[in-house]
């Protein structure tokens, strides 16, 4: 917000001393043109796509929760359970929808499993999204360039959220599909909502503040009776996953939905979180504005809603292991208002904005490339497939305070190897106060794993809580059985080689 401030008091002054010049030279060309603004739109969208590619074309990820969506998506399409019995041995369960690892696994199922491909449904939800917003602006008001240079400004100002192995990117597309509803015809609009809403809820039940802007336009616009068919087609989306696949649990979902649900809020999160909001709302009184009789799509009301939904939505930002992402999925309602609008909006906040989002953006990029390629990825991985192929048996990926190396575990579980704990999961179960399950303690004493690949450096399975939590995921008596049943074989470069004493 002081950026933006700045910015504005640093155009208005620009901006007096053009006008001044152009009093004296009235020929001067309008640099606010459209066709001079071709050029910024193209580099923009070329920037995104690049860092989307660069992203997706690295074999390391960024966050830590990503090797746990691509290690659940790829079992789970291979008939395991998606959500891990809490008295089972298993513990990798996230609090996402199913629907989310299905898109995941599936693509890999086509392309082959390894980190790239695992990211590839991120990276076309992304994409997808983007030229989604373009669409339903043009069949709005016809000038689509402007939504999607901005569209992917804000993207990029999120860094690698919009695009990595989480369910953002989906949302994305979702949120995108609920925005193009509203320009089609009441049947195709009423089935297509009903669709992004079934997908978003099966991603997120959080779904449901990201799209009430919609619903609220299409009572308004068809009556009271389109959100039963909305509702209805969503219904039917929302319930094939659980019905079409049998290791798919409702129950299950939300046992490990609510394990994440009590984590509680910062409250240190919130300004931040309330100027990101704020900060995101400026497009749509910068770059439009609803002239007198405007259409509904622009009108106040809907942007009073995008608002009030944001709003909604803070805690969820504010959440311990989340962040200001969770308002991501907003970005194409408020891109449709901002740019769908009958009238220009000012040009000094525009120019302001463009400046600040520019600079936003500009720093969000070191911090996610930097994350995914300071390790010598390639490496890793073939030091993990030589350990793999030099031992019989069951091969796991172990733990310790060394974390970002465990990050390569998905190229294991792609190879068949098992998933018992991911660390991801473990932080959220060590977060609600749940024992640590007996089950996982009597599968590491019969050796249910043979060989463990523990990261070098710190001691195996000493692993410290990434949310405000005193204490070790991992219990003193875990760590008792492991030194009981195992002993270290060998050391590499980057894992030591853990094996079971029978």
């Amino acid at each position: 917000m002081l950026l933006l401030a700045i910015f504005v008091a640093i155009v208005a002054l620009l901006e007096n001393i053009r006008v001044r010049f152009a009093r004296m030279s009235p020929s001067a060309p309008d640099s606010s043109s459209s066709r001079s603004q071709l050029p910024a739109t193209c580099l923009i969208l070329t920037l995104y796509l690049a860092a989307v590619i660069v992203y997706a074309a690295t074999p390391a990820y960024f966050d830590h929760v990503e090797p746990a969506v691509a290690s659940v998506s790829w079992i789970a399409v291979r008939g395991q359970p998606a959500y891990p019995d809490p008295e089972s041995a298993g513990l990798y369960g996230l609090p996402y929808g199913p629907i989310l690892f299905l898109l995941n696994g599936l693509t890999m199922r086509v392309l082959g499993a390894d980190i790239i491909t695992s990211k590839v449904a991120g990276a076309c939800g992304a994409l997808v999204s983007l030229c989604l917003v373009g669409l339903a602006v043009r069949r709005a008001r016809g000038e689509w360039p402007r939504a999607m240079r901005s569209t992917a400004l804000v993207y990029l100002m999120f860094g690698a959220a919009s695009m990595w192995v989480r369910a953002e990117p989906l949302l994305l597309m979702s949120s995108s599909l609920a925005v193009l509803s509203l320009t089609l015809p009441r049947v195709p609009s009423l089935l297509l909502l009903g669709i992004a809403t079934g997908v978003g809820v099966n991603l997120k039940v959080s779904a449901i503040i990201y799209l009430f802007p919609a619903f609220v336009f299409i009572v308004k616009k068809h009556g009271l009776g389109a959100i039963a068919a909305s509702a209805a087609a969503a219904a039917v989306v929302a319930a094939v996953p659980y019905l079409a696949f049998s290791n798919i649990s409702f129950a299950g979902y939300l046992f490990w939905l609510q394990a994440a649900a009590s984590q509680g809020v910062r409250l240190e999160g919130v300004p931040a979180a309330i100027e990101w909001m704020v900060v995101l709302t400026v497009p749509m009184f910068a770059l439009g504005r609803s002239a007198r009789g405007g259409g509904d799509a622009t009108a106040g009301m809907f942007r009073v809603l995008v608002i009030a939904s944001m709003a909604v939505s803070v805690p969820l930002a504010v959440k311990h292991g989340t962040g200001v992402y969770h308002f991501l999925p907003f970005v194409p309602f408020i891109m449709f208002a901002a740019c769908a609008a009958r009238q220009q909006g000012p040009r000094t906040l525009a120019r302001a904005m463009l400046a600040t989002f520019v600079l936003i953006a500009a720093l969000q990029v070191p911090p996610w490339v930097t994350a995914t390629t300071s390790l010598p990825a390639r490496r890793i991985v073939d030091e993990l497939k030589a350990i793999e192929a030099a031992h019989t048996g069951a091969v796991a990926m172990g733990y310790s305070a060394n974390y970002r190396l465990s990050f390569f575990r998905p190229e294991l579980v792609f190879d068949g190897q098992p998933y018992a704990l991911d660390g991801a999961s473990m932080m959220d179960w060590h977060w609600s106060g749940r024992p640590f399950p007996a089950a996982a303690l009597s599968a590491l004493r019969d050796c249910a794993v043979d060989v463990w690949v523990v990261p070098v450096g710190p001691p195996p399975f000493v692993l410290p809580n990434a949310y405000p939590i005193a204490g070790d995921v991992f219990p003193d008596s875990f760590r008792t059985v492991f030194a009981e049943r195992y002993a270290l074989e060998s050391s590499g470069q980057w894992f030591d080689v853990w094996r079971c004493r029978r």
